[in-house]
């Protein structure tokens, strides 16, 4: 036999193998069923199947993405539905109501709407998992405020153009004849304006009243005259008188202003929501084409009223009608001459002098006015300062009058023409929004690379942080940064809390004002800022010191700044206001739970207390009977004297009555050194003085005698110096301030008491300089004046710190405007603001954004012409220009920014009666929290509006392949924020009901229910968009279900095994693998013994 080599051995081995492999993977197969177990088993199949497998999971990933997204979508809608069904009831009973029900039902659909506010404000804020579902992006909205409601001035509208006072002149406007006038009867006060000549417009006569208006804020005895001084020849007299009733009501809290419309009309505007009466008259002779019928028949009823009590004008004989009428329609006045005997029993005066007069029936009261015959006539003067009231207690009417001349023979000695006619001039009035708007801003989250300003309060790490500088870039907020943040206290976790800020007053500071409008009560702070600013600047260029601090000293101005006080009113915290001189911004912080806010009276100086045998000395202040006093002689004192001492008589008995207040820190008239200064009697005044060290020390004085143009406070005849003044505890520290022991400060948000008397903030060295030292409040340990470090033991803290809320700023709508040339389109404009003193001076600009701004300079810093100044326009239309400083930022090197500003001395003198700060009563009202749609409510708890504070970004989901859908509301340009509407117009629809229910003025839920029909649509579309994205969802997940099966498809196909083909297979190779092991064992078992 042949041997086999070793070819046929190897493959007969291999064959044998590669069958028992087969074999035992077509097992495993049939046992497993699947024809893969190992990636390696099939590389391209396993490649396969794990794509599948991924897509398949992507898939399973959007079914559950669609889920998640229809449940919110259905509670999205399930919630618009019922928002829907609330606005359907509204309208039907907005229809019912608008078809004039009474008032009871009024009031009760108006308590349903209640019900229906609140409800709707539930559905709008609504939420799903934790989720607001009107939100858009935002879990949770940040904290922020309500739009804020600015209180409400009584506006009152009278226009004599449309009242058709007067005659066409020659000039096109309304003109008054000589005699005539207009009186204009405003809170108890007259303001009479009267031609002496023919053609006074009715434009002058408007200005004229204006000004009477504006210039009555005090006593009457202090209103004004015009002209001032007088002037025959100027075609008019005005002056102010008390209004004869029913218009003698005053109300004193209602400080009025007027002003000129655009179209000519008085409009005069009261303190917010306090009223007063209005009402204006024009006198004139009679003129049948200025009257109607129905005005004449008036007066015929109203003269025979007083002619013949208790008839009627039809009920008159015809010559009693022709008595009557010749009253009316007299077109003449006799004149009578009066000896002074007489005068004084018509007047009920003594001492009068003789005359002419005519008689002035003004109804319920009659005046004898002076007449002058002049070129042969009898003509009046004009003037109603030349009117004397006749007594109205033994002259009750005209007739009583003319008894009276006829018992004393006294016969008229001519005539004159009559202006016995008045006509009433129309007054609209109206609600108009207060002269200033509220900012508010609130903090951000700090962001590494984003620059922050100056005063910018930034969260991070669950603190709050104030930025101390402008420009603040990449520095991490901690408590090792104190020259980039101040911690600030942050304690304050109200979820929703209303808020009421009013302007009730007005502190007068002194600060340094920089180029660029940070103001610091440190001079030397405000030099050494300044100083750096200009070593910066690019146009301005310094190589002489003396150059640069000339510079300095120029542009470093000494402001007097006029800070508001408000009064804050919270629904849950007490809390004050705080301004910051550097931002020109106020902080509103809240005491914390069981803390107060600290507001007190304080007396500084010496006050002693009136009692029996006390003596007073010179210049001394003393109380009694809750009143202060200053003692002037102590000589001539004369305790019983004070007694019949009041606001216009003020001296007697060796004292001055100053009243029940003494002088307020910061509320007074204020005297400066080049100023002049007018005043009364009994006004404080304040001066600035400064102690041997240069600090500056308070000064106050009251004035003896009216004062006017007074350039000094040393005529003891008019001023005398006060030993005490008030101040308010709780106020905010000044380190221009000298505080006593027992005063009590806030700073940096937290109360310190003084420890000492007559401490000015520094303490004095023992060195060879004198030098000085500033001593905060919140300094844990100080210098003494031995040079040691202690203990800080002139300021004590008190109770915990108030804790941020949020920062403001108010804006008087009349404030001048700041115009920078724009930077274009590469760039970034800058913007400004003017900066107003308490005298209502520009004097300087507020720096509120640098700008960016691209241009080329030369090398001595020239910057192109239209960008070398900024223009300041004021209300009257004058302007006003500052140079611009300009410099490179050095983190952004290219472009150019500004600095700061130089004002331009105009060299004209003129005042600038710039307006800045908020009117006294002004009020704001908002309500602060973390809500979607945040609610205002009123001290009733009756919410007032919403407003929308979430995102405005959708919240997008993928839901099949390249297919993404927002799960809620389109959140962007506002299409969530319109459902706020929804609820506002119930509001007003409530707010209708409820005024129906109460007056019969026209009602204005007509008008609700168009809006109410148009937020139904709207409403429709939000549910249509929401059904839409549903459907659409729901054909992607049917798409992707018919996918995933194809996909179940092919994985089975790649994975799964034919049972019957594998088996058949299996039984193959396993008849194989048997042959091959019996001819392997044929050729493979030869060996050496077959051949031995």
């Amino acid at each position: 036999m042949r041997i086999p080599n070793l070819n046929v051995s190897s493959n007969v081995t291999n064959t044998i193998r590669e069958l028992d492999q087969q074999r035992f993977t077509l097992d495993r197969q049939i046992s497993t069923g699947q024809k893969i177990t190992y990636p390696e088993d099939d590389g391209i199949r396993t490649g396969r199947l794990i794509q599948a497998d991924a897509l398949k999971a992507k898939l399973a990933q959007y079914q559950r993405n669609a889920s998640y997204a229809t449940e919110f979508l259905n509670a999205g809608h399930l919630n618009l539905d019922n928002l829907q069904k609330l606005n359907q009831r509204a309208q039907e009973i907005s229809r019912v109501a608008g078809s004039q029900i009474n008032r009871s039902a009024a009031e009760t659909y108006g308590h349903e709407i209640e019900q229906l506010v609140e409800e709707a404000l539930n559905r709008i804020n609504a939420s799903h998992r934790g989720r607001s579902l009107f939100g858009g992006t935002e879990y949770k909205a940040n904290f922020g405020n309500t739009d804020v409601l600015v209180g409400q001035e009584r506006k009152k509208t009278i226009s004599l153009k449309n009242t058709m006072v007067g005659n066409d002149g020659l000039s096109g406007s309304r003109e008054l004849k000589a005699a005539e006038s207009v009186v204009f009867q405003v809170n108890g006060r007259e303001y009479v304006v009267q031609a002496t000549t023919d053609g006074l417009s009715t434009d002058k006569i408007t200005e004229i009243a204006k000004d009477l208006i504006n210039g009555d804020q005090g006593l009457l005895a202090d209103s004004p005259t015009l002209p001032n001084p007088a002037d025959p020849n100027a075609g008019y007299e005005a002056s102010v008188r008390v209004a004869p009733p029913p218009f003698d009501y005053r109300n004193s809290s209602a400080q009025l202003y007027a002003k000129v419309s655009a179209s000519g009309d008085l409009e005069v505007y009261g303190t917010v929501d306090e009223d007063y009466n209005a009402s204006a008259t024009f006198v004139t002779t009679w003129d049948p084409s200025l009257y109607f019928p129905e005005q004449v028949d008036e007066k015929l009823d109203e003269k025979t009223s007083e002619l013949f009590p208790g008839s009627r004008y039809v009920d008159l004989t015809d010559q009693d009608k022709d008595l009557v009428r010749s009253h009316v329609f007299s077109d003449s006045m006799p004149v009578y001459s009066l000896t002074g005997p007489q005068i004084d029993q018509l007047t009920g005066q003594a001492g009068s002098a003789a005359g002419d007069f005519v008689i002035i029936d003004r109804g319920a009261q009659l005046y004898l006015e002076d007449v002058s015959f002049i070129n042969d006539a009898w003509r009046r003067s004009g003037s109603v300062l030349n009117q004397t009231q006749i007594d109205p207690t033994n002259f009750v009417n005209i007739i009583a009058v003319e008894d009276f001349f006829t018992a004393n023979n006294i016969n008229a000695t001519g005539d004159i023409p009559a202006t016995s006619w008045e006509r009433e001039i129309t007054v609209d009035a109206s609600l108009s929004n207060g002269t200033s708007s509220f900012d508010s801003t609130h903090s951000e989250i700090w962001k590494r690379l984003q620059t922050f300003d100056l005063g910018s309060v930034v969260e991070h790490d669950g603190k709050f942080w104030e930025s101390q500088i402008p420009n603040n870039t990449n520095h991490k907020p901690s408590s090792d940064s104190s020259i980039f943040w101040k911690e600030l206290p942050s304690s304050y976790n109200v979820d929703r809390e209303d808020w009421q800020l009013e302007a009730v007053g007005v502190k007068q500071r002194f600060f340094y004002m920089a180029p660029d409008g940070q103001m610091f009560e440190d001079d030397a702070d405000a030099l050494q800022y300044t100083s750096d600013l200009l070593l910066n600047s690019t146009n301005r260029l310094y190589n002489d010191p003396d150059t640069l601090q000339g510079d300095v000293q120029r542009l470093v101005k000494e402001v007097k700044y006029a800070v508001t006080d408000f009064s804050v009113n919270g629904s849950v915290s007490q809390a004050t206001t705080t301004f910051d001189p550097k931002t020109l911004q106020y902080t509103l912080s809240a005491a914390q739970e069981g803390d107060d806010v600290i507001d007190a009276t304080y007396l500084k100086g010496q006050i002693d207390q009136y009692s029996d045998g006390f003596q007073p000395t010179q210049g001394m202040i003393f109380s009694y009977e809750g009143q202060y006093y200053l003692s002037t002689d102590p000589v001539a004192f004369d305790n019983t004297a004070m007694e019949n001492l009041n606001q216009i008589d003020r001296s007697g008995g060796g004292v001055f009555l100053l009243g029940k207040d003494l002088p307020r820190e910061g509320k007074e008239l204020i005297f400066q050194e080049g100023d002049s200064i007018s005043g009364k009697k009994g006004d404080y005044v304040y001066s600035r003085g400064f102690d041997p060290q240069g600090n500056p020390i308070s000064q106050y004085f009251v004035a003896l005698e009216d004062f006017s143009d007074q350039v000094g406070l040393d005529d003891e005849t008019l001023f005398a110096a006060l030993p005490a003044y008030s101040t308010r505890q709780g106020a905010e520290w000044s380190s221009s301030s000298t505080y006593d022991q027992g005063q009590i400060v806030l700073h940096n948000g937290r109360y310190f008491q003084c420890q000492v008397d007559d401490f000015n903030n520094r303490i004095i060295l023992q060195d060879t300089f004198n030098s000085q030292i500033t001593v905060l409040p919140d300094d844990e340990f100080i210098t003494n004046d031995q040079g040691q470090e202690v203990a800080n033991d002139i300021w004590l803290p008190l109770g915990e710190s108030l804790d941020y809320v949020l920062k403001f700023k108010t804006t008087h709508q009349e404030s001048p405007k700041v115009s920078i040339y724009p930077a274009g389109s590469s760039g970034r404009d800058a913007s400004a603001e003017a900066i107003v003193d308490a005298d209502g001076q520009v004097v300087g600009l507020k720096l509120l954004d640098p700008g960016r701004y691209f241009f080329g300079s030369s090398s001595e810093g020239v910057v192109p012409p239209d960008f070398e100044q900024a223009t300041i326009a004021l209300q009257d239309g004058s302007q006003l220009t500052a140079k611009i400083i300009w410099e490179e930022d050095v983190t952004d090197p290219g472009p150019f920014r500004i600095s700061g500003f130089e004002l331009i001395d105009q060299g004209n003198g003129n005042a600038h009666d710039a307006q800045s700060a908020p009117r006294l009563g002004d009020t704001f009202s908002f309500a602060t929290g973390s809500k979607t749609f945040l609610d205002h409510r009123n001290d009733d708890g009756q919410l007032l509006s919403v407003t929308y504070q979430g995102g405005d970004e959708n919240a997008i989901t993928r839901v099949g392949k390249d297919t993404d859908v927002s799960y809620m509301l389109d959140a962007s340009n506002d299409n969530t924020a319109v459902l706020g509407n929804v609820v506002n117009s119930l509001v007003e629809l409530r707010d209708g009901l409820f005024e129906t229910a109460q007056s019969t003025a026209p009602s204005t839920v007509p008008d609700t229910e168009k809006d109410l029909i148009a937020l139904e649509d709207l409403i429709i579309d939000k549910m249509g968009e929401l059904s839409s994205t549903m459907v659409r969802m729901e054909t992607v997940r049917n798409h992707d279900e018919d996918y995933v099966m194809a996909l179940d498809k092919q994985i089975s196909k790649d994975l799964e095994i034919d049972m019957s083909e594998a088996i058949m297979r299996l039984s193959k190779v396993s008849t194989a693998y048997q042959a091959a092991m019996q001819v392997g064992a044929q050729l493979l078992n030869n060996s050496l013994l077959n051949y031995l």
